[in-house]
Parts: structure tokens; C-alpha cells; sequence
């Protein structure tokens, strides 16, 4: 957490405060958190997840705009780089959104030639496919007026709903190739957690619906989204089968079901909205929600067993499986 709070005072130019949330935390001594200048510290009554402490952030915050933080995370620029581009701006006209990038230093992202620019998720559908939500910038009025939360029943993917519920709504998106925020993949990170039945469900039958919901409004943007989504939940019941059987297998099948039936997967809006997001998509996930519609889940899971699920446009086809 130091080196965490370290990089915000050390690169952030602009007045700003630090709301620290405390999730319940009981094994970790906040005396020297205390002591830091700008550092706010709030204590949540008990452990309640991810979603429901940066609800509390935004409830609190007295900023104009909002950047969210993990504690193994690190701020390796300056924000102001973010506001350069609103330099010419009027106080009354500020996006509701900047989106940045996160750093990989190992592999630096190609700088967009047309960035930056407003625009909005109508404009720019491809918006809809953002996931690193810490990267980008919120204003602060913007969320509280329009009520967008993070959903505080699912520790997992709730960042990806509280996307759902922003980027359509926003009035105005300010895209910059601004990378500030450098994400510390490490091993007991939720992201990372064994593929179980339970986290299966939470990330794609209570987050995934939650996503289809928000996105209601805005079929195009649903159909691009859920495409994505629906592909990733089939390539884990694909690549996972130990873990989806018998009973198991049967709770897999409900939860794709669900999700396909949550948007028209195959119509004429969802294949509009592939081209232009862009949506990688194949026959293989049209036989999927076919078969899905027909309710019978041997035959789903009879194909899914030799069918060849590619999740990205270019990736190789697996190679079949040598005999023992």
C-alpha cells in the first residue's frame, strides 16, 4: 500500500485528496496511513467487496473528477496529462469520461494517431469494449446524477457492469493515449482466482446479466458486449471440463443459456454490431446459441467438446489432442 500512496503524492501535480477505504480490513496497522497528508481514511462496518468501498468513494469524494485505485497499484504519471487535452475546454462543457490506458512497460502501447478526441459511445461503439476502468477518469457530478454505482452483489466483474452503466451514459468521452496506471497482476488477485462453478456463475450469470441489463437501452452496444462476454463464458466451460460435470455441467449450461437469451446473440443488430466494435465471432459460437435455444444440453456439450473455440481474430487453431 505504501508504494501505492507513494506514487499518487509523488506524481500527481494537481490538488487532490486520497479517500483510503477500509474494507474491514483486521491485520493491517493504519497509524502510518494516518499520518500522510491529503489521505482520508474511511472504514466500511464490515468486509462487503470491491463494489461497495468505491461506492463509498464516490459518495465521498469532493473532486472534480474521480480516479479509482487498487492498493497494489501504482500511479506512474502525472493526471495532468489527462487535463492537457481540456486546456481549452469550457468550465461548464468537461466530459464525463477521459479514458486512458494502463502502462505496460514491458510492452508500450503504439501511440492512436487520431487520439485525443470526444466522442461518445453512439459515435464510437468500439468504446463499449474498454475494460481498465482504473485508467480513465469520471466526473464525479456525472456519476452521482445519473446514479452509477458498482454492484456490490458479485466480487468479481463488478468493474466491467459499472463500464456498462458509464460509458453509454456519457454525454461526452475525451479518448487520450495517456497511460498513467500500472496494474500489479499478482497471484491471490480475484482475477486470478481457480475457475470454480461459483465464480463461473458470478462473472457471467449475476455480472453478465447485470451488463445485458444496464445495456438495455442501447441494443447495439448490448450486442456488441454480451458477444464478448458469451465468448469468453464458453471458452472456460471449453478449456475448464473438470470442472463443469454432472450437476455442474447442468448449472453451466442454465448460466449460457441465460446469457444468450439476454440479447439477440445472432440477429441482424448483434452481427452489425460485431463489424463495427470490432467483435471477433465465428460459426462456432452461432452453433453455441443455437444449441443453447434447443435446450438440449448433451448435444451442447457433445459439441463443445471438438469444437474449436478461438476467442481472438488470428488465433491459431488448437492442434487435436495426441492419443495416449
Amino acid at each position: 500500500m505504501d508504494d501505492c500512496l507513494n506514487s499518487i503524492t509523488q506524481h500527481c501535480s494537481l490538488p487532490h485528496e486520497i479517500l483510503l477505504i477500509d474494507d474491514g480490513n483486521t491485520g493491517f496497522d493504519f497509524g502510518s496511513v494516518k499520518k500522510r497528508d491529503n489521505v482520508h481514511l474511511l472504514h466500511m462496518p464490515k468486509n462487503q467487496g470491491p463494489g461497495a468501498c468505491r461506492n463509498a468513494g464516490i459518495k465521498a469524494a469532493r473532486g472534480s473528477y474521480i480516479q479509482f485505485i487498487d492498493s497494489d497499484d501504482k500511479i506512474i504519471g502525472d493526471p495532468a496529462a489527462y487535463l492537457e487535452n481540456l486546456k481549452h475546454a469550457s468550465p461548464n462543457n468537461l466530459p464525463d469520461i477521459i479514458t486512458g490506458h494502463l502502462a505496460d512497460i514491458s510492452n508500450p502501447r503504439r501511440p492512436d494517431p487520431k487520439l485525443p478526441r470526444l466522442s461518445s459511445v453512439a459515435e464510437s461503439l468500439r468504446l463499449i469494449k474498454i475494460a481498465c476502468f482504473t485508467a480513465h477518469l469520471y466526473r464525479a457530478d456525472f456519476l452521482r446524477t445519473q446514479g452509477i454505482t458498482f454492484p456490490t452483489d458479485t466480487r468479481t466483474a463488478e468493474d466491467t457492469v459499472f463500464l456498462a452503466r458509464a460509458l453509454p451514459r456519457a454525454a461526452s468521452i475525451l479518448e487520450t493515449n495517456v497511460a498513467l496506471y500500472h496494474y500489479s497482476e499478482v497471484e491471490e488477485s480475484l482475477s486470478r482466482l481457480p475457475v470454480t462453478l461459483d465464480l463461473f456463475r458470478q462473472r457471467f450469470e449475476v455480472a453478465g446479466l447485470q451488463i445485458a441489463e444496464a445495456l438495455a437501452p442501447f441494443p447495439t452496444a448490448q450486442a456488441a458486449k454480451c458477444s464478448v462476454i458469451f465468448k469468453y463464458a464458453v471458452a472456460q466451460v471449453k478449456r475448464h471440463p473438470h470442472v463443469f460435470t454432472g450437476d455442474d455441467a447442468a448449472t453451466a449450461f442454465t448460466t449460457l443459456a441465460a446469457l444468450a437469451d439476454a440479447t439477440d446473440l445472432i440477429g441482424t443488430t448483434a452481427t452489425d454490431a460485431r463489424k463495427t466494435a470490432p467483435v471477433y465471432w465465428d460459426e462456432t459460437f452461432d452453433a453455441c446459441v443455437e444449441l443453447l435455444k434447443t435446450e438440449d444440453q448433451k448435444a451442447f456439450f457433445s459439441f463443445l467438446k471438438d469444437a474449436d473455440v478461438r476467442i481472438f481474430k488470428g488465433e491459431k487453431k488448437k492442434a487435436p489432442a495426441k492419443p495416449a
